[in-house]
Order: structure tokens, then C-alpha cells, then sequence
């Protein structure tokens, strides 16, 4: 059967099963999910968690940094014990991690290619370790904030090898559970550091030492999983690499010896090996590097950190009145659904989940937008304004959606979608990205807010997220159950993917009606309202 014709790309998805050899022959090939090769593919977690839990590590002090809690130090009283931090140096170390993690991804995209997938992950142990130290011992600023920003290094770190080791040593069957169990791992740390902050709530010195234990863990069981094969068989380490397999697969000695032959097929060109046309060549990197970059762009300006900044106000609106323990409530709901996306990933695709997740969101922040209209409007009647309970629940819903896709898919799609001449370099490009985009979101958002108001801040998110559903719709190729061998070959014009089926479809235009239906009764209902209330004055 001859696939070699070119397609357009990003618009045609026909079922083919197996890979496809070198003569453009379709074979089956399925690498078996063993316990112990899954087992190894889940070591790397362990740097996702930690992810999460040293990004969390400001969120119990930042109440220390700005006033008592229950009578401990505060960290700028110098003569209780502080380190005498002015507001402007507590903000430095607020997104000081960002300025580590963005050096830590310009560094992982070298030392991926270099010392390869397992080495990597063994080094980004050390910046958590240290910076941990440095941060606990501490007497002055400039030592904290040098221990916060080598933390930030680990981060960067972290968030290019975790992805691109699992991806390459997961069988395809489960790459999507295990790829997006990243981003479930972050959300746990993330829910482990707000949950200390209840009862560690200021003790600084105990949440830095805190931060070193998993990264010494992950250390030594870095010693007992393999390299990745991938990487092992661009280096041209065969050998190695097939050891590599058998870990992994178990004595599947056809399989693996099938599995190494499409390795050798992929990247075999890094040799010089089929290159094809520059024309070919030059898209099958671009346009996945474009898809990677524009998904981090609208992972991180779809209001995320406007929901951080104003959903301890929002909880406390509405009652909740502990920051810790409103962060707590919103992390857990956060690792809920992210393990939900977990489930479903291998199920329904990324492509559908992505879009279900930007509708919740659009719906989310339209709504937000809306309540902060009226609440902020003071010619408005008190009657019109909407109740602090439907802004929690809109805040909740925006959770829900993120945690469901744009949370943790574009890190999936980061190591999917890489073609494996330059898998370092994007990945650590798209992190590059990712923390870039971060760190201008969380600088620019007070002064947007004081330019704008709250309400157009929202509306401005809600629509950069409505524009991610057409993004998502029309260029997001979907690579469920793909090999990656095959989604380079997409790429080059060389294999088709998957058609989403009917009703996956089906559930992705029923999120989009009730999206529209709860945004469009709403507005009504404020309209009738203020009608109303207008009318009896």
C-alpha cells in the first residue's frame, strides 16, 4: 500500500494502523506496556512534583512577606529574625523563579542533544538541592533570592527533560497517560505546597528544607532506568539502545528488535540518511515548532495568572476567608481534573480535550468579566450586581477547563511533535517560551489592570482563549495512539492521522452550546435586571 503522496497538511486525518516502512509498506507494530518499563517511565514525575511544589513555595510566604500570620517572624522585620526585604525585593523574588526556569530551558535544549534525556533529568537535581539550601540558611537577600533563582534553574530544567524522557520511553499505548501525568504530578506538588502553608504558614526556613528531599530521591532512581533509546540510536549507540528496549519492553525480542528499526528509520537521518528536498525537510520542523510555540503563547496569556491573583479576593467574596486554605480548595480541584485529562487523554485525544478546556475557560473568563462590570459599576443598582458565589463558580469552571487541557497538553504536544533531529532545541525553545510568556503575563498584569479594569482584563483573556479554539480546531494534528516515528512522517507529508470520530465531535460542539447558553442567559439576566431595577426608581 503506497501513502508516499503528500497531503495537505493539517487538514487530512484518515485511519491507517501500524507504521510504515521504508518501502511505504503499513506493518503492525504494538510495544507492549509492561509494569517495570512503566514503572521507569514514571521516575521522571518525581521532577514534576517537585515542579510544582518549589513554583508553590512563595504562595504560603506571601502573607509573611506582607503582614503577620498567627504571630510568626515576618521575613522584613530584621530584628525578629527577618531578612529585611523591601516590597520591591519581595516581588524580585516572586518571579525570580521564572528568570531561573527561562535559563534553565536555554540550558536543557543543549544538554538534552548532548548528555541525553536521563542525564539531564540526574543534573536538574542539583539546582533544587542547592538553591533549597541556600534558601534555608539564609541571613540575607541576596543569598535567598540566589537560592530561589537556582530553584527556577531545576524548573526550567525539569520542564524540558521530564516530557521529552517520557515520551521517548513510553509505549505509544500509554504515552498520552503517562505525558500528561507531568502535568498532574505539577498540579500535586502544587496542592502539596498550599496545603503545608496551613499549618507551615511563614516558617520559611522549614518550607526551604522542605524542597530538597524528592530531588535526592529522584537522584539515586535516576541510577536504575535506562537512557532513552532514541537518543541512544542518534548517537549511534545500537547496542545500547537495544539493551535499553529489552528494560522497557521485557524480553519482546521481535518487537523490540521492530521497534529499533523505526528508531533507526527516524532518526537516521542525522546522519545524512533519506533526507529528502530542503522544501520537505524545512516544514517538517517548522510547522511543528510553530504549533508547539503558539500552544505555550496560549497556555499562558488564557488568564491563568489573573485567576491566581484574584481568586484569593474572589474566595474570600465568597466567604473563604484562610488564603491557604482557598488555594488548597483550588488546587485540589486543579489535581482532580487533571487526573480526569489523564484518563481521557488516550480516550477522547488532545485535540478534543484542548477544545473543551478553551470553551470552560472563554466561558469562564467572559463571565468573570461580566460580574466585575457590575460589581465595579457603582451607578449600577446593588440588586443588578452578580452574587461573589456565581464568580466562584465561574473561577472553579476556569480551573476545571485548564486542568483538562491547556494546563498540561502542550507539554504533551511539546514532546510529540518535536521531530527528533531537533527535539532538544524546540523542546527547550517551547519552555524557553512558556517561562517568557510567564514571566511578561505576571509583570505586565497590575499594570494592565490599572489601564483597563478588571472587567476588560478578563474580556481580553476570554477572547485570546476564544481565539485557541480555532487554533486548537484547525492546526492541532491529533496524535493519539500515533507512533512517534508517524507524527514525523505526518509532518513530512508522508503518513495521515487519525480522523476525530463523530462524537467526539459531538461532545466538543455540546460543551460549545452550553458555553454559549450560560454565557448568553447570563448577560440577559443581568440586562433584565438592571431593567428592572431601573424601571422602580
Amino acid at each position: 500500500m503506497d501513502i508516499q503522496e503528500k497531503k495537505p497538511l493539517l487538514r487530512e486525518h484518515v485511519q491507517y494502523e501500524g507504521t510504515v516502512s521504508g518501502s511505504g509498506e503499513v506493518t503492525k507494530q504494538t510495544a507492549p506496556v509492561t509494569v517495570a518499563g512503566t514503572l521507569m517511565a514514571m521516575v521522571p514525575l518525581m521532577a514534576s512534583f517537585e515542579f510544582g511544589f518549589a513554583l508553590m513555595f512563595t504562595s504560603p510566604l506571601a502573607r509573611v512577606i506582607n503582614g503577620t500570620v498567627d504571630g510568626t517572624v515576618l521575613m522584613n522585620n530584621v530584628t525578629d529574625g527577618g531578612l529585611g526585604m523591601t516590597e520591591s525585593e519581595s516581588d524580585l523574588f516572586a518571579s525570580s523563579a521564572c528568570l531561573g526556569a527561562m535559563a534553565g530551558a536555554l540550558l536543557g535544549s543543549w544538554l538534552l542533544a548532548l548528555i541525553g534525556r536521563k542525564a539531564s533529568l540526574m543534573l536538574c537535581c542539583l539546582p533544587y538541592i542547592g538553591g533549597g539550601i541556600l534558601q534555608a540558611t539564609a541571613y540575607t537577600f541576596g543569598p535567598f533570592l540566589a537560592g530561589r533563582i537556582l530553584v527556577g534553574l531545576g524548573i526550567g530544567l525539569s520542564s524540558v527533560a521530564v516530557p521529552m524522557y517520557i515520551a521517548e520511553v513510553a509505549p505509544d499505548k500509554v504515552r498520552g497517560v503517562l505525558g500528561t501525568a507531568h502535568q498532574l504530578n505539577i498540579v500535586f506538588g502544587v496542592l502539596v505546597g498550599a496545603a503545608v502553608g496551613i499549618p507551615w504558614a511563614g516558617q520559611w526556613r522549614t518550607l526551604s528544607w522542605a524542597v530538597i528531599p524528592v530531588p535526592c530521591l529522584l537522584f539515586l532512581c535516576c541510577f536504575l532506568i535506562p537512557r532513552s533509546p532514541r537518543w541512544l540510536v542518534g548517537k549511534g549507540k545500537i547496542k545500547e539502545a537495544r539493551s535499553a528496549l529489552m528494560k522497557l519492553r521485557g524480553n519482546h525480542t521481535a518487537i523490540v528488535e521492530e521497534e529499533l528499526i523505526e528508531l533507526k528509520g527516524s532518526v537516521g537521518n542525522q546522519d545524512g540518511e533519506d533526507e529528502g528536498n530542503g522544501a520537505q525537510e524545512s516544514s517538517s520542523v517548522f510547522v511543528p515548532t510553530v504549533l508547539i510555540v503558539v500552544s505555550f503563547i496560549f497556555q499562558q496569556f488564557s488568564g491563568v495568572a489573573a485567576m491566581i491573583f484574584f481568586g484569593g479576593m474572589i474566595f474570600r467574596m465568597a466567604g473563604i476567608t484562610d488564603n491557604n486554605l482557598g488555594a488548597t480548595i483550588a488546587q485540589s480541584i486543579q489535581f482532580l481534573f487533571t487526573a480526569v485529562s489523564v484518563v481521557l487523554v488516550d480516550r477522547l485525544g488532545r485535540r478534543p480535550l484542548l477544545l473543551i478546556s478553551c470553551i470552560c475557560m472563554s466561558t469562564s473568563l467572559s463571565m468573570l468579566g461580566l460580574f466585575f462590570y457590575t460589581y465595579d459599576d457603582d451607578g449600577w443598582p446593588e440588586e443588578a450586581t452578580l452574587p461573589a458565589e456565581f464568580a466562584l463558580a465561574m473561577t472553579l469552571l476556569f480551573f476545571i477547563g485548564f486542568s483538562i487541557g491547556l494546563g498540561g497538553l502542550p507539554w504533551l504536544l511539546m514532546s510529540e511533535l518535536a521531530p527528533p533531529r531537533y527535539s532538544g532545541l524546540i523542546s527547550g525553545g517551547g519552555s524557553l517560551v512558556n517561562w517568557l510568556c510567564a514571566f511578561i503575563v505576571t509583570e505586565s498584569f497590575n499594570p494592565m489592570i490599572k489601564a483597563v479594569g478588571n472587567a476588560v482584563a478578563f474580556w481580553i483573556f476570554g477572547g485570546i482563549v476564544t481565539c485557541g479554539i480555532v487554533f486548537f480546531a484547525l492546526c492541532i494534528p491529533e496524535t493519539k495512539g500515533q507512533t512517534l516515528a508517524n507524527i514525523q512522517r505526518y509532518f513530512q507529508g508522508k503518513y495521515k492521522l487519525d480522523a476525530t470520530p463523530q462524537r467526539e465531535k459531538n461532545m466538543v460542539y455540546a460543551s460549545l452550546v452550553v458555553g454559549i447558553i450560560t454565557v448568553g442567559s447570563t448577560v440577559a439576566w443581568v440586562l433584565i435586571k438592571k431593567h428592572t431595577s431601573t424601571s422602580t426608581l
